[in-house]
């Protein structure tokens, strides 16, 4: 699970916050990509989200646990408390998939890689389908079926890959 957190840039999940409930952007709903360059250790790791302001290339970072806001740019390194990041502009951004939702408002949450694995390890369900076969399915409870998706999938992949070089080694 510690490496499809790190393959798939789970860390950090950003949000849009509407009406009734707010809504996880993931992949081309979402307008821009949070890469965590690195983490701080020892550092005490936010518990409020972090809300994002886009003024053309212009990014405010803001947070009730911050002094002042940060102000930056798309594609510089940004550094925080806790950790160091660069956000981007996503390319695969498709604004039809969220032409109802309001990107004005949005924000993000960061966990430490750790929290990230004990989350989706509570959130997974393994079951023996087969035992003569040692078949097994997985399934996850998670709002964001893409995102769930992804994850399954990068389990499936890692599994594999493992496998495959179990049996080179033998």
């Amino acid at each position: 699970i510690e490496d499809v957190v790190k393959n798939q840039k789970f860390k950090t999940s950003v949000y849009s916050r509407e009406s009734f409930y707010d809504v996880e952007l993931y992949a081309d709903t979402n307008p821009v990509n949070i890469f965590v360059v690195n983490e701080k250790n020892y550092e005490e790791l936010p518990k409020k989200p972090i809300d994002i302001k886009i003024n053309g290339n212009s990014i405010t970072l803001d947070s009730e646990e911050f002094k002042k806001p940060f102000v930056t740019t798309f594609n510089k390194l940004i550094s925080l408390p806790y950790a160091n990041f660069i956000i981007t502009k996503n390319e695969k951004f498709n604004k039809k998939k969220v032409k109802k939702m309001d990107l004005d408002d949005l924000y993000f949450t960061y966990s430490d890689t750790e929290s990230v694995v004990d989350d989706y390890q509570k959130a997974l369900d393994v079951v023996l389908l087969d035992k003569d076969a040692t078949v097994i399915g997985l399934s996850i409870d998670y709002a964001n079926k893409d995102k769930a998706k992804d994850f399954l999938n990068g389990i499936n992949k890692i599994y594999n890959d493992y496998a495959i070089s179990d049996k080179n080694i033998e």
